[in-house]
């Protein structure tokens, strides 16, 4: 999993298993003031999890500990996967 995203630097871009996200959603809602899922395209598995400039340090570290496989993805690879048909 990569962890040095350079994107936008309150919006991590995640790959994940489509019957999962309901899960990730959950866990983020659970965390309040961390920061919220949003579903960038849900049937491929692509998610943006927004952040704050004083959270991100600590979703990315959540990320990274997530009890199920998920993909940390750069910007570059998140406008792929929505761009595929």
């Amino acid at each position: 999993m990569a962890i040095g995203y350079m994107g936008d630097p309150f919006k991590i871009p995640v790959l994940i298993k489509t019957e999962e996200i309901v899960y990730l959603d959950r866990i983020i809602e659970g965390y309040g003031h961390l920061g919220f899922a949003t579903s960038a395209d849900g049937k491929k598995g692509l998610v943006y999890i927004q952040v704050t400039e004083d959270t991100k340090e600590e979703v990315m570290e959540i990320l990274s500990n997530f009890p199920f496989e998920l993909r940390i993805l750069t910007e570059e690879e998140a406008e792929e996967i929505k761009n595929r048909p």
